[in-house]
């Protein structure tokens, strides 16, 4: 099953806005400064990053796909498609992937946080365009895709460890971005495309 965008919620933040009001199947997310999705030893918990997403029981997620865009200036500003399992005891585990800015270049990244995060990137071919990013269950777990022009997939990363679950836990799916520096504009991402597939 499909969902429709306009079905989807969407988490602000610290104050980050979503344009159109209401939602299309074009739309953009403003994150503001001091927004992030991060978690770091012994005590660092940082979970402030707007997020437009849909909210359904883990064993239920099939796929997600989404196409996006942004003009990024400053350090770890980034956007990308998320998946948060929300834990019987409170706690987030999450994987994120999409593009981020790092030591003045841009590159595909992923993040997947079991316990504590675990980060890789790679290079971009064409820095500055559109890159799409798929999530897809498999029978491994969850893969990783970067989809490119020709529908060509490249696979990121396979987390093993994300449906090992007890079963009933919620989780949201959907498209975020964020700007972890406290100074300097906020950071407009443009998103087309969100696809969200989940079991009957």
């Amino acid at each position: 099953m499909s969902i429709n965008i306009q079905d989807m919620k969407f988490f602000e933040g610290n104050g980050s806005t979503l344009n159109p009001d209401p939602l299309e199947s074009n739309f953009s997310i403003c994150a503001k400064p001091s927004s992030d999705i991060w978690d770091s030893a012994p005590d660092t918990h940082r979970f402030n990053a707007p997020i437009l997403y849909r909210t359904m029981p883990l064993d239920a997620f099939q796929r997600a796909q989404v196409t996006f865009s942004s003009e990024f200036s400053s350090e770890f500003e980034q956007c990308g498609l998320l998946l948060v399992i929300r834990r019987q005891d409170g706690s987030h585990s999450w994987v994120k992937s999409g593009v981020e800015f790092t030591h003045g270049s841009t590159y595909v990244g992923t993040v997947g946080k079991d316990r504590w995060p675990d980060w890789s990137i790679g290079p971009l071919s064409t820095p500055g365009a559109k890159v799409t990013i798929e999530l897809l269950r498999d029978p491994l777990g969850l893969a990783v895709y970067l989809v490119k022009e020709d529908e060509e997939k490249a696979l990121l990363r396979e987390l093993t460890w994300v449906f090992d679950a007890h079963g009933n836990e919620e989780c949201w799916v959907g498209a975020y971005a964020a700007k972890p520096g406290a100074a300097g504009p906020d950071l407009v991402a443009h998103f087309q495309g969100l696809i969200i597939e989940q079991r009957n």
